[in-house]
């Protein structure tokens, strides 16, 4: 009971944490290539220029805690995700890879 009690105080609280985040391509790059966020947080990936996609799959990276990307398109497009599991989520460029990489750390912060 006191998990129940516990879990519906902290329902209000998550949606003030949620953060949004920006992922650029920068020629062949991800800028940052690097990014640690909350659980819940939303990452919208800009494709400035070329021919890109964000590949986070499971079958490209099967300890991803699960997948996302979507497909190879020539700018401008951009992509979101919302990461609601904890965990290391590594994802690439098809085109560019393996150079055009990147990994996002989601973690549980209160």
């Amino acid at each position: 009971m006191k998990k129940l009690l516990f879990f519906l105080f902290c329902i209000p609280f998550l949606g003030i944490t949620q953060n949004s985040h920006t992922i650029n391509t920068v020629g062949s790059t991800f800028s940052p290539s690097s990014l640690t966020i909350n659980v819940g947080d939303t990452v919208t990936w800009n494709n400035t220029g070329g021919y890109h996609n964000v590949n986070g799959t499971q079958s490209t990276y099967p300890n991803n805690p699960q997948g996302f990307g979507n497909g190879v398109a020539v700018d401008p497009w951009t992509f979101q995700w919302i990461f609601t599991i904890d965990g290391i989520y590594y994802y690439q460029c098809d085109p560019h890879a393996p150079g055009m990489s990147g990994v996002i750390i989601a973690t549980f912060m209160f």
